[in-house]
């Protein structure tokens, strides 16, 4: 499994906002009809004004292939923040989720 990890510094309460929304409304729904996506999370240091975007995929293949959609999200954020992202791209050693955890 590999992850691509995109960090967002600096992120406003009403540009965290709007990312909510875009993680939820527009990334989700295309990610979950990509093959070879796994999974996604979105975690949030509101004091900070951070965030970071963890994208799960199956292969090396899977991931290089959602790039060019990546790449494409990432100038929309970029043209709307005026920042870039800092993205990261890593294999997944281990995973371990227990089910049912809240």
């Amino acid at each position: 499994m590999f992850a691509r990890v995109v960090r967002f510094e600096g992120v406003s309460p009403a540009e965290r906002a709007v990312g909510d929304d875009f993680f939820r409304e527009d990334f989700l729904p295309l990610a979950l009809n990509t093959p070879g996506f796994e999974g996604a999370y979105l975690l949030v240091d509101a004091e900070r004004g951070a965030s970071i975007s963890i994208t799960l995929w199956s292969s090396r293949e899977a991931l290089e292939a959602s790039d060019a959609s990546a790449r494409q999200f990432l100038a929309q954020y970029a043209a709307v923040s005026g920042r870039e992202p800092a993205v990261e791209t890593f294999e997944v050693a281990h995973a371990h989720l227990r089910t049912g955890a809240h």
